[in-house]
C-alpha cells in the first residue's frame, strides 16, 4: 500500500489503487490545534452511520499545490 498523497496519480479509473490514509494530522496539518473527532452518517439518503467526522476549530485551506 502507498500512502494517499503518494499514490494519487497514479489512480485512475482503469489502474485502481489500494492507499492507506495513514495520520490524518499529517494530511491536513501538523500543527492542527484542537482536532475534533466524531462517529456520524451520511448526509445523504439513506443517511448509513458510517462516517467518521473529523472537524478543526481553525478552518485551513488547502490548494492542489499541497498536493
Amino acid at each position: 500500500m502507498v500512502s494517499v498523497l503518494d499514490g494519487m496519480e497514479a489512480v485512475t479509473p482503469a489502474a485502481p489503487t489500494t492507499m492507506s490514509l495513514g495520520s490524518y494530522s499529517n494530511l491536513v496539518n501538523t500543527n492542527a490545534v484542537r482536532l475534533y473527532n466524531y462517529p456520524g452518517s451520511l448526509t445523504t439518503p439513506g443517511c448509513d452511520e458510517i462516517v467518521d467526522w473529523w472537524v478543526v476549530e481553525q478552518p485551513m485551506s488547502i490548494s492542489s499545490a499541497d498536493f
